[in-house]
């Protein structure tokens, strides 16, 4: 019984080193403990130095800020969408930074299946910051996105760190 329990365990051992690996990821503090966060791959320190800049955005373009500020769920992903295209990846306390032509847009932040909708109206030569928030109520998680103010979207991008984007809106 010991040899079958033994060699269970190393199984289960090998097992978890292998799913561990095919995912990364990083230590980040929850509530008042220590856990492991789904790693997503991050822009440079350069990109992550400029979008905190928060410059005026080029004419007829606005500059978009969508942070996940929180290390709720810190073990799932959520992709980010503009308009249908799909632009990056984002993870617990790290943002996404683009431009977008000024007029109104669709952004979908998806985890999981389940999808967190919010429509922007993207001002010439202005910011806009979004929160993608997740909540896990009985077993299911909701996400739920929010426009922040300037000063509370540039506070929370501050603490994060930049996603790398995959692509940027047309």
């Amino acid at each position: 019984m010991r040899l079958v329990f033994a060699v269970g365990s190393v199984a289960l051992l090998l097992n978890l080193i292998y799913v561990h690996a095919e995912e990364k990821y990083f230590d980040c503090k929850r509530i008042t403990r220590w856990t492991d966060c789904i790693a997503v791959p991050l822009a440079s320190i350069e990109e992550d130095r400029d979008a905190k800049s928060f410059s005026k955005p080029a004419s007829e373009t606005a500059h978009v800020y969508i942070v996940r500020p929180y290390t709720q769920e810190p073990k799932a992903k959520s992709e980010v969408y503009v308009d249908g295209k799909f632009i990056g990846v984002l993870g617990p306390l790290t943002f996404l930074s683009f431009e977008v032509p000024a007029g109104r847009h669709a952004v979908r932040v998806r985890t999981d299946q389940e999808d967190a909708d919010i429509e922007l109206e993207a001002h010439s030569e202005h910011n806009l910051f979004v929160q993608y928030q997740l909540n896990q109520w009985l077993g299911r998680i909701t996400g739920q996105t929010k426009l922040l103010s300037d000063e509370d979207g540039q506070a929370k991008v501050n603490k994060a760190k930049r996603a790398l984007n995959v692509a940027t809106p047309s």
